[in-house]
């Protein structure tokens, strides 16, 4: 399995548009939004992800009792 950072990616998806203001309109996400995710101030929702060709996956450590 391969962890990839959905704010790494979505950072080199804002580099590669230009600016954050590109990206989002780009992608059809609020540059607002855009900021508060790179801020880590909210999670990217499964949309974002799915746009940067990610998805969420849960996986449990150890024995979870």
């Amino acid at each position: 399995m391969t962890h990839t950072d959905p704010i790494i990616e979505l950072e080199q998806a804002i580099k590669d548009a230009g600016t954050q203001t590109r990206f989002a309109d780009k992608s059809g996400f609020s540059q607002a939004y855009i900021s508060a995710v790179i801020r880590k101030e909210r999670p990217p929702s499964e949309r974002l992800l799915s746009y940067l060709g990610l998805k969420a996956v849960i996986v449990r450590n150890g024995d979870a009792k």
